[in-house]
C-alpha cells in the first residue's frame, strides 16, 4: 500500500469514527459522566435520594389537594450521608394552564430546605422499639448505634390563578442539593380529576440511561386484567415482573403478557431496550383488557 493511499484509509477512518461519536457517543459521553459523578458522590459518602422521584407520578383521582413527595440523605435505611446536606426545590406547571405551584404552603415555586444527619440506635432485627436509647443503653444491648436515614417530606399544591377547576395537568419537581455537593432529582406529577363514573385503563411510557417503565393505572371500583403486548426484538419486560400468563417468540422472549391491576391503583413494570439509542414511545405498546381468571 502506497503512502498516498495510507493517508486516504486514515483519513477515511476518522471521518468514520466521527460520525460514529456524533451518533452514538453523545449519549454514551452523558451516560458515563452522569455515572462517574453519581460515582464520586457515592465515595465521598454523599447520598441524595428520592423514592417519590424514581418513576412519573400518575394521579387519576386527584381533588385538587396537596402532592407529598420525600427527599433522603440515605442510600437505603441503614447507609445514610454524615453531614446536613442543603437542599432546593421547584416545581413548575408544564404547559399553557392559569395556575401557580406552590412549595411547602409559601407564595413561591422554590423553597430551600435541609436534610440534617443525625445519630441514633438502629435494630437490625426490628424486635424492640430502640428509637429512646442513648449510646451507651443501645451498645450495652447489642445494637448498633450511628449515623440514621433523613427524610424530609415535602409537598406542593396547585393554584388555579382565575379561581377555575384545574384538570389534566403535569408539574415538574426539581430537587437539587446546593451544599456541600450538587445532584439533581426531577419527575413529573400527572393530576387529572376522574370525570368518568365507570373508570379507566391509562398506560405511560418512561425511558432512562439503561432501563424504561410502562406505567398503568386502573381508576375502576374494581380490579381489572389486562393483556400487555410490544416488540420483544426491541424491548424486553424484566424477567422478574409477576405476570398471570405470557407468550414468546421464536426466539424464547416474552412479547406479551396478562398483568392483573388493583382496584384504583397504578403499578410500574420495568423493561430493558435491545438498542438504548433508539426512542419508544406508548405507541409501542398494545394494551387490550382482558377477563380476570380465577388463580
Amino acid at each position: 500500500m502506497t503512502n498516498n493511499n495510507r493517508k486516504k484509509l486514515l483519513i477515511l477512518i476518522i471521518i468514520l469514527s466521527c460520525i460514529l461519536f456524533i451518533s452514538y457517543g453523545v449519549t454514551y459521553a452523558k451516560y458515563a459522566s452522569n455515572s462517574i459523578w453519581n460515582y464520586y458522590l457515592e465515595s465521598k459518602g454523599f447520598y441524595f435520594t428520592s423514592k417519590s422521584l424514581e418513576n412519573r407520578n400518575i394521579n387519576n383521582d386527584w381533588d385538587g389537594s396537596r402532592i407529598y413527595f420525600d427527599i433522603r440523605n440515605s442510600l437505603n435505611s441503614y447507609v445514610a450521608t454524615e453531614y446536613d446536606i442543603n437542599y432546593e426545590v421547584t416545581c413548575t406547571i408544564k404547559g399553557e394552564v392559569d395556575g401557580t405551584c406552590r412549595i411547602n404552603g409559601s407564595e413561591d415555586e422554590v423553597y430551600k430546605g435541609t436534610l440534617s444527619s443525625y445519630e441514633g440506635c438502629v435494630n437490625l432485627k426490628d424486635d424492640v422499639d430502640v428509637s429512646s436509647y442513648n449510646k451507651e443503653t443501645c451498645n450495652n444491648a447489642g445494637y448498633s448505634y450511628r449515623v440514621k436515614e433523613s427524610v424530609a417530606n415535602n409537598y406542593f399544591e396547585v393554584v388555579s390563578n382565575d379561581g377555575s377547576e384545574l384538570n389534566n395537568i403535569t408539574v415538574e419537581v426539581i430537587v437539587k442539593s446546593t451544599k456541600p455537593y450538587t445532584r439533581t432529582l426531577k419527575n413529573e406529577f400527572i393530576l387529572s380529576r376522574s370525570l368518568d363514573e365507570t373508570g379507566s385503563l391509562n398506560l405511560i411510557y418512561n425511558e432512562y440511561d439503561q432501563y424504561s417503565r410502562v406505567v398503568i393505572s386502573n381508576t375502576y371500583s374494581e380490579d381489572k386484567c389486562v393483556r400487555l403486548s410490544f416488540d420483544s426484538s426491541k424491548i424486553r419486560i424484566d424477567n422478574d415482573t409477576s405476570v398471570l400468563s405470557y407468550g414468546t417468540d421464536e426466539n424464547g422472549y416474552i412479547n406479551y403478557a396478562t398483568l392483573k391491576l388493583k382496584v384504583k391503583s397504578t403499578t410500574d413494570y420495568l423493561f430493558y431496550r435491545v438498542d438504548n439509542n433508539i426512542e419508544y414511545l406508548e405507541e409501542d405498546f398494545e394494551m387490550v383488557e382482558t377477563e380476570c381468571q380465577d388463580s
